[in-house]
């Protein structure tokens, strides 16, 4: 992991140096230089982080409660949310032309954080409520909605001719904040579940007879157990606070609602 890090930091020195000493450097010289282009990197940083915790957990979550036995049944969990997005997406394209990008991405993150939150609540039986699916779709609706904004700011503020790197950039960007978010996550939500087992009484003190194992304690171990994906939803809801605090700052001046596209795809505005 050590070495895989400080192979990454080296390869990004390098390719920082070399883009700098190239006569037609792959990344133009100031290409992401304006406010809203740099800052729709660190939104999608921030985006991406919560919608990989909803992606690998909520499976995660609907297997060791109500889905136990059925791998499909828990994508299917999954897949409400999953709806949202595409749903979301639309509206986001949809507001993008009418209202100030920032707040359209903050109300997206608004509504994604308030389904992290909801769903940092749940128990072992929470999800054969059918009330589950509001917090799911409103999770998959939300960061649908700030995807569109984000990518419009973000060619409202470079030129023409870099919009493809600029927009391959925000997927790399988006995609880093998956690795880092998955991994920043799972070591809080772990932290936070052996910080819990450290407090659980020994299982004779709950089974009587003297038994190592009884229902009551297994129900005691599978609810500590949760407490690792209710940390990462809890994450996942500040990762979406944080982005949309950001978009509101960095999104300020990107006036999305004037950008046209040319016949051959390329974006001016």
């Amino acid at each position: 992991s050590d070495l895989l890090l400080s192979g990454s930091l080296v390869t990004a020195v390098l390719f920082w140096y070399r883009n700098r000493s190239v006569a037609n450097p792959l990344v133009p010289h100031g290409a992401l230089r304006r406010t809203p282009a740099w800052g729709a990197m660190v939104v999608s940083f921030f985006v991406g982080a919560a919608l990989i915790a909803a992606v690998v957990d909520i499976p995660i979550f609907a297997r060791v409660t109500v889905h136990g036995g059925s791998q499909v049944a828990a994508a299917l969990v999954l897949m409400r949310f999953l709806v949202g997005l595409p749903v979301g997406a639309f509206l986001g394209g949809w507001l993008a032309r009418r209202v100030p990008a920032g707040v359209v991405v903050a109300l997206g993150m608004a509504a994604s954080g308030t389904g992290f939150v909801w769903m940092s609540q749940w128990g072992l039986e929470s999800l054969r409520s059918p009330l589950a699916t509001v917090p799911l779709v409103l999770g998959g609706l939300g960061v649908g909605l700030a995807m569109v904004p984000v990518n419009a700011a973000l060619l409202a503020a470079t030129d023409a001719p870099v919009h493809g790197v600029a927009s391959s950039f925000l997927v790399v960007s988006r995609t880093v904040g998956k690795l880092v978010g998955i991994s920043a996550l799972t070591t809080l939500g772990l932290r936070r579940y052996y910080a819990e087992q450290a407090d659980l009484p020994g299982p004779m003190e709950i089974c009587r007879g003297g038994l190592t194992r009884c229902p009551e304690y297994n129900l005691m171990l599978r609810e500590t157990g949760l407490t690792q994906l209710q940390t990462i939803f809890l994450g996942a809801a500040v990762c979406c606070v944080i982005a949309g605090l950001v978009a509101l700052v960095v999104f300020r001046h990107a006036d999305t609602r004037t950008v046209r596209t040319d016949p051959l795809g390329a974006g001016s505005g």
